[in-house]
């Protein structure tokens, strides 16, 4: 009856307003988690049922994710004293203003964290400090980021170390994430051309015999990693072909540009699980229906403070879109595929 309680409130709070599926999968979630832990916060903070909801309810990654984040994010406004690193890095993931909404949708009272985000030029949109040339690159806006919140630049240097990242000479590392059936190579390939690949899959082949092999897949994504890495910052351009289906996995390839200090692309195949299914079935080395659902269920999409740009590449491969790392989480309408073969390379 207590379950059946809070549902009847949250629906009597939700009454006349316009939610997005992402909104509604979040509140569920964190009504979930509370109900079941009432006497502890549970760690994710729903965001681990936002994710079963959303895969459940058949919703795509993006909003998979975008309900992942306002789950995680939502209990923020209620903390009396928020560490500022958490409410920066927050803002490069979900809209601040998002992450408040869900939380008054629980009688959170959000005033004081609006002027805490406002102050901190984290509420309208991503956290950017002041200083960052307007004709900063997504890489620089990135790394002038990243450095700020870390503490290892002071703000009133922001402008000198901009500026010393935009004279550097750097590589640049493409990344695809995508599950098996989506595309990756073929596209990579038709794309990119001449541009060398880094691919797990070619490198179990030479080593174990079987690109299918996952016996030794740590030891397998190591190398190929540490190739990339190593092509990328001889300042280069390099593709690593594989999987990368979640942020645990991609954060190996994250420390590699932060050591090679390239400049860094995620090629995110948005392909369905439908057309994925259809596409193993005609492929050489097709893989089981079960394996594909399977990385279907566990994708995690990237998010926008993943890379310095994203190239977002639905089941119509000539349409991508672009999503670039900014002071705006918005994506860019449809471009020809051509100009982004000539942006990668």
């Amino acid at each position: 009856s207590g379950w059946a309680d809070e549902l009847a409130a949250l629906d009597a709070r939700l009454a006349g307003d316009e939610y997005g599926e992402e909104f509604l999968i979040a509140i569920l979630a964190v009504a979930a988690a509370r109900h079941i832990f009432p006497n502890s916060a549970q760690p994710d903070g729903g965001a681990r049922f936002a994710r079963l909801l959303s895969h459940r309810a058949g919703y795509s990654p993006d909003i998979t994710e975008s309900a992942v984040a306002l789950a995680r994010y939502c209990h923020v406004p209620a903390e009396d004293n928020p560490v500022i690193s958490k409410l920066l890095v927050a803002s490069l993931i979900v809209d601040m203003r998002c992450v408040a909404r869900t939380a008054e949708v629980f009688g959170v009272d959000t005033a004081r964290f609006r002027q805490r985000c406002c102050a901190l030029d984290c509420w309208d949109g991503p956290f950017e400090p002041s200083g960052i040339p307007e004709e900063a690159s997504p890489h620089v806006r990135r790394r002038v980021v990243e450095a700020v919140v870390e503490r290892v630049v002071p703000v009133d240097e922001v402008e000198a170390y901009a500026r010393s990242l935009a004279s550097d000479t750097i590589g640049h590392m493409i990344v695809t994430v995508g599950i098996p059936g989506a595309g990756k190579t073929t596209w990579v390939e038709r794309v990119l051309g001449s541009v060398p690949i880094v691919s797990t899959d070619r490198l179990r082949g030479v080593l174990l015999g079987d690109a299918t092999d996952q016996s030794r897949n740590d030891m397998i994504i190591s190398r190929s990693i540490a190739a990339a890495e190593s092509i990328a910052a001889s300042g280069r351009t390099v593709v690593f072909d594989a999987t990368n289906t979640n942020h645990r996995g991609r954060e190996r390839i994250r420390r590699a540009l932060r050591r090679s200090g390239a400049r860094s692309t995620m090629v995110y195949f948005d392909t369905s699980l439908d057309e994925a299914l259809r596409r193993n079935m005609i492929r050489p080395r097709a893989v089981p229906d079960e394996v594909i659902r399977k990385f279907y269920r566990r994708l995690e999409a990237p998010r926008p403070d993943e890379a310095d740009t994203t190239v977002i590449v639905s089941n119509v491969w000539d349409q991508p879109r672009i999503r670039r790392y900014g002071c705006e989480l918005r994506i860019r309408d449809a471009i020809p595929v051509e100009d982004v073969g000539a942006y990668l390379r």
